[in-house]
């Protein structure tokens, strides 16, 4: 094993919240020490990978989907803390590499073991069409060819099942391609233009990098640039029907409509210190605000609970908080934080489970080690490509190998190393006390 691949060697833990801890709203201001952890739990092994897409329960919660920096989809079987050993390491299920990093994978929304027929998700890789993969067996069951102007494919940056699961909704740049599930091949999907021109002044710009249909089964849809911009889409429309304004951060990264107020559409932006709710019938600027803390340009996602009660956010000291956004308290009030991770690595996502009261949390973030390389060694050079080659579009701005300026010498006998992710997944559970 080189030195590299020895600093990006990574560790996943399932950690179990200790019982006992309410959701009641603090009166008391969040802990700023660290000394202690604040949870006692099972250390789950679920082996050394990275998870640069967030990791994903399926409908039930009984499988989770996840990726890494690998280029490997990987599918476990929820743990049962009641019954399963923590010191035994989790091992997939399915275990699928592929030839280029992975971008997007998404669970098709009925999708569960015990219906094996419908047990299904969707990914995007690179420069390959977008697959549909068999969830039990690993077998692609589909393709979806998405080919440019340059017959070069195409692969999605986000994606959205429509709310009858017929269609899939593709992101990418300046349109947004609709993908009849029923209909593999070439030249059987539509394709929504954001921007008419280069020169157009108006319309959507940039890669659509999140999108979410609202949750009234209308037919309605968000879609967000990494332009910063998000518009307002219908099924039955060609082109967008409204727009967001005051949307602030340097692109935006998540939507989520509210599941029993759909007129409440959910902002993340990368480099915000916002999340930043809009009530659709006052487009012209936020009606509410959560602060986190997401300096970075690391996509961090947050989640909403299938009830429409509470609000999770991860930031990127490490730290998930949870707020009350229809769950009979004072609308957006802040009822539980905790530190999750070490300091310094970012949670990156976080996901409740569909039935339990638990969270799905994934953290990591690149760190980078700062020092002079010598050229003339074999090993560093060939350290230095590989890492080149996983390029991460969910960290844009962290490339393993990069020019750089040090002490005001420039050459190709410095370079800029890159330290490795380092990653976790955990599972708190809440239990009874929710």
């Amino acid at each position: 094993m080189t030195e590299y691949e020895e600093a990006e060697h990574d560790t996943f833990a399932a950690v179990q919240l200790s019982e006992g801890r309410s959701l009641a709203p603090s009166t008391e201001p969040a802990e700023t020490s660290t000394a202690q952890p604040v949870w006692e739990a099972p250390a789950y092994d679920f082996g050394s990978q990275s998870l640069p897409p967030p990791p994903r329960w399926c409908v039930d919660g009984s499988a989770i989907l996840t990726t890494s920096e690998d280029r490997t989809v990987r599918v476990y079987f929820t743990p049962d803390s009641a019954t399963s050993d923590p010191a035994a390491e989790l091992k997939p299920y399915l275990d699928l590499p592929q030839a280029a990093p992975v971008l997007s994978v998404l669970w098709y929304p009925t999708g569960t073991p015990s219906a094996p027929g419908g047990f299904c998700f969707a990914a995007t890789i690179r420069d390959s069409p977008v697959r549909l993969i068999d969830g039990l067996t690993g077998l692609t069951r589909a393709t979806y060819p998405i080919v440019d102007h340059r017959e070069r494919f195409i692969a999605p940056f986000c994606l959205a099942w429509n709310p009858s699961a017929t269609k899939l909704y593709c992101g990418h740049e300046n349109a947004i391609e609709v993908l009849d599930i029923s209909a593999p091949g070439y030249d059987t999907s539509e394709r929504i233009k954001t921007t008419l021109t280069r020169g157009d002044k108006g319309g959507q710009k940039g890669i659509i990098s999140a999108l979410a249909f609202s949750t009234d089964y209308s037919g309605s849809y968000a879609a967000g640039s990494f332009g910063g911009s998000v518009s307002l889409y219908s099924e039955d429309e060609a082109g967008a029907v409204g727009h967001l304004e005051g949307v602030e951060g340097g692109g935006v990264t998540q939507l989520a409509f509210h599941p029993l107020s759909p007129n409440h559409l959910f902002v993340a932006s990368r480099r915000s210190s916002l999340l930043q709710v809009f009530d659709l019938r006052n487009p012209t600027q936020p009606f509410h605000s959560f602060p986190r803390q997401a300096s970075s340009n690391q996509r961090m996602s947050f989640d909403l609970d299938p009830w429409g009660r509470w609000l999770a956010i991860g930031d990127e000291t490490g730290k998930v908080g949870i707020w009350d956004v229809g769950g009979g308290g004072q609308w957006g009030e802040k009822l539980w934080e905790a530190q999750v991770a070490n300091i310094g690595d970012a949670i990156s996502s976080v996901q409740f489970h569909p039935l339990k009261p638990s969270l799905l949390v994934s953290s990591g973030s690149r760190h980078v080690d700062l020092r002079i390389a010598d050229s003339d060694s074999d090993s560093d050079d060939s350290s230095y490509e590989d890492s080149s080659e996983s390029g991460d579009p969910y960290l844009a701005g962290s490339s393993g190998r990069r020019e750089q300026s040090i002490n005001g010498r420039t050459g190709a006998d410095d370079h800029v190393k890159a330290g490795g992710m380092r990653a976790g997944l955990g599972i708190l559970d809440f239990g009874q006390s929710v």
